[in-house]
């Protein structure tokens, strides 16, 4: 185990040679990366870029522990727009990519949202038909996260969507691989139960 901190906690303009270093001064052994539009980290990022990343890291002596990514608000994987959901899934293999080169072990993805984190996006019509999209648009992807030995870390966070552990846990059974777990956040599990029943119920889950 890690004591680690998520890159957004730094200002958005700093580069990574100042955050690695403010992070490992202030006690952290390891750091979550982000892949977005934008940043070190997006589609267009090379081979050689993510070896002078790992490269930096290396020198500042903190380790690349996860990679998450904020893109799924902008792109909802459960959109009921089919031309949505294949560019969030596209990101999704990115991710997965992007993880292999960095060498990191896991990513973190919110898996779409039922109802957008703030106004302005369509609302999800169908929980059921969003519900078996997810669990094919996982499978589909598994295979390449077991290939490049990434673990998918599905985020519970507030999409009003798996909001129990239960829910979750049948989710990620039904989506059947052992790349694909939950990327467990504490704080978002007490805004709909009680931390102690999702860490019982998906401790053989985590993945992040």
């Amino acid at each position: 185990m890690y004591t680690g901190i998520s890159v957004w906690a730094f200002p958005s303009d700093w580069p990574l040679e100042r955050i690695f270093a403010l992070a490992v001064e202030s006690g952290f052994e390891s750091i979550e990366l982000a892949y977005g539009r934008t940043g070190p980290i997006t589609p267009e990022t090379s081979a050689n870029e993510f070896a002078a990343i790992r490269k930096l890291a290396a020198e500042a002596g903190v380790r690349i522990s996860s990679l998450a990514s904020g893109i799924f608000w902008e792109v909802n994987l459960l959109s009921d727009d089919e031309t949505v959901r294949a560019e969030a899934l596209v990101h999704l293999r990115n991710m997965l990519h992007a993880a292999a080169a960095l060498q990191v072990e896991s990513i973190l993805v919110v898996p779409g949202y039922i109802g957008p984190f703030e106004s302005g996006a369509p609302v999800v019509q169908d929980y059921m038909v969003a519900y078996k999209r997810a669990i094919e648009d996982f499978k589909s992807v598994a295979p390449l996260a077991e290939e490049l030995g990434i673990g998918i870390g599905i985020e519970n966070v507030w999409n009003k969507f798996l909001s129990s552990p239960l829910e979750m846990r049948a989710f990620l059974d039904a989506v059947g691989s052992p790349a694909v777990g939950v990327y467990l956040d504490i704080a978002n599990s007490l805004r709909t139960g009680y931390a102690e029943h999702w860490i019982k119920i998906l401790g053989g889950y985590l993945k992040g």
